[in-house]
């Protein structure tokens, strides 16, 4: 009795065989809240080194923008806003790194390793200007009027610090065969344009015909007492 042949069958996972199908890839997580988080320290710590007149008010900028964004983001992860946003409030030095580090067990990336790094360039922008600018000032002169007699005005502007220093100086005029000085001294506060009005006995007997060129000479600052 003749059988018929059963049709051939290819294996399971054979040449040929159809691939599972494959679950699609899950989207990759941007988590915007938690970089903004960690950028805004950040860049104000890089503006302060760069800009210290407005390093300050950024700083406290940075932080209210980072109390404000705790709270948003504890809001999404479904958490007692108050919990993280006073505690931040309060000590922002302490518990913002804290939150970050929160956050990841709520399922969110960790960036606690950024956010603390965020928080060493916003310390050093507040305290880099500080502790390493020197206290300078620029001096100008340009004569009042036609002769010498009327003397020079001289502007002192300080260009960095934070003190009130005392700058003084020597206005040369330079003749071929020699030099007469007359001697200038100011105080200005930080921030603060000082005009001094230079005129000495000196300006009138120059030793010469033919003035070379003016120049400040010997020029100190010393912090005011």
């Amino acid at each position: 009795m003749n059988e018929a042949p059963l049709p051939a069958t290819q294996p399971p996972g054979g040449f040929g065989a159809p691939s599972p199908p494959q679950p699609p890839l899950a989207p990759r997580e941007q988590d915007a809240l938690g970089w903004t988080l960690v950028g805004i320290p950040a860049v104000s710590g890089v503006v302060g080194m760069l800009f210290p007149d407005v390093g300050s008010l950024l700083g406290f900028v940075a932080i209210g923008a980072t109390v404000v964004l705790i709270g948003v983001d504890a809001s999404r992860h479904r958490q007692r806003t108050a919990r993280h946003v006073v505690p931040a409030l309060l000590l922002w030095m302490v518990f913002y790194p804290v939150y970050m580090h929160r956050r990841a067990a709520w399922g969110a990336p960790n960036r606690v390793a950024f956010a603390i790094g965020a928080m060493v360039l916003y310390f050093v922008g507040a305290f880099f200007h500080p502790f390493t600018a020197d206290d300078r000032a620029l001096v100008r002169c340009k004569p009042i009027g036609t002769t010498l007699a009327e003397g020079y005005d001289c502007t002192i502007e300080r260009t960095s610090g934070s003190h009130a220093v005392d700058v003084c100086w020597d206005l040369a005029l330079v003749c071929p065969e020699r030099t007469a000085l007359a001697h200038g001294c100011g105080r200005a506060a930080a921030g603060e344009s000082v005009h001094v009005n230079v005129s000495d006995a000196s300006l009138n007997r120059l030793p010469c015909l033919k003035l070379n060129t003016v120049e400040l000479r010997n020029i100190t600052v010393a912090l005011a007492e």
